[in-house]
């Protein structure tokens, strides 16, 4: 028998969430039938697959201990080896305290899925500054609580503790966290707009749609557009998003006909053409440059954080659209 103390970055977690994340290797319906044989139990009592575990709960795990070898994976596993390379450098980093971390994504990089992600370097440099050992932790390691597409720059939240991560993220479900973007626009935007519609996404082709009315399995999108400077044929715009569903910002652009430059999935192949002969760009010039978090930690005050954009895509919107 194996017995685990929850502590504060294991609480209010569900029991077969938090068992998942232990047996990584074992699937949804073994964790589920050893709960339900009672081969795991929470204060000794058999528990449902649905409570939410409490700092100083005990769980009793009754399987052998190489089963529970076999399907248990850490990120010591692997952080270790390469912690002294591939972190992120300290000009990357926008903000940080104890609880929360904020990453200067760079274009091209994944935001999670690989060791080359950013939460995999984030944990590397919290292994270098001692800030995580994840040989002490349980089930949790720092996850973002935003994601940007691969070809998208700008701010990624860090949560350095299971509070902050479920804080965060419920705020960001409330519309407590105002994102930001800057984009540069094929197209000539003069008046503000509040674009509203209907999303869907296409899972296999990894694109989604927009729709003037709802479609069965849309979702409903908000995306507020800020021209900041304009030129004949392109724009420099604030966009604020209000709902926050994947590729919204490029498939609303899309949709009224003024697509992001370099984005190669719902972009102009022309213009995208000139701009990669001339500049190298291989993706959309869209960057998250503000997150404002309203009422940080219960202080009464915001937290404001800014990410300047790409040296590269000011050059182009210099030459494009004056100085």
């Amino acid at each position: 028998m194996k017995e685990i103390n929850i502590t504060k970055n294991e609480e209010n977690q569900r029991l077969d969430r938090f068992m998942g994340k232990l047996l990584k290797q074992a699937g949804k319906g073994f964790v589920l039938k050893s709960i339900r044989k009672k081969y795991i139990k929470v204060n000794g009592k058999k528990t449902s697959p649905s409570y939410r575990l409490e700092e100083g709960d005990v769980v009793s795990i009754y399987l052998a201990e190489a089963t529970v070898d076999k399907f248990s994976v850490k990120d010591g596993d692997y952080l270790g080896k390469n912690c002294e390379q591939d972190i992120i450098s300290d000009n990357d980093v926008l903000y940080e305290d104890e609880n929360l971390l904020a990453i200067n994504k760079k274009t091209g990089t994944l935001t999670h899925g690989d060791q080359n992600g950013v939460v995999e370097m984030a944990k590397r440099y919290l292994v270098n500054r001692g800030d995580y050992d994840p040989k002490k932790e349980i089930t949790f390691a720092p996850a973002c609580c935003n994601r940007l597409d691969k070809n998208t720059s700008g701010i990624i939240l860090i949560a350095k503790n299971n509070k902050t991560l479920m804080e965060t993220n419920k705020k960001i479900a409330d519309h407590k966290i105002k994102k930001i973007y800057l984009a540069f626009i094929d197209g000539c935007i003069k008046d503000a707009m509040d674009l509203k519609g209907y999303i869907l996404k296409d899972n296999r082709l990894n694109k989604s749609q927009i729709f003037e009315t709802y479609v069965e399995g849309s979702k409903y999108v908000e995306t507020i557009v800020k021209p900041i400077k304009m030129g004949q044929d392109f724009t420099l715009a604030e966009i604020e998003l209000v709902t926050g569903r994947s590729h919204q910002i490029r498939a609303h652009l899309s949709y009224i006909k003024k697509p992001i430059v370099g984005d190669m999935k719902y972009g102009n192949r022309k213009t995208n053409d000139y701009f990669y002969k001339k500049y190298k760009i291989e993706g959309q010039m869209l960057h998250n440059s503000k997150v404002v978090i309203d009422d940080y930690f219960s202080s009464g005050k915001s937290l404001k954080i800014s990410a300047p954009f790409p040296d590269k895509y000011v050059k182009i919107i210099n030459d494009s659209l004056g100085e």
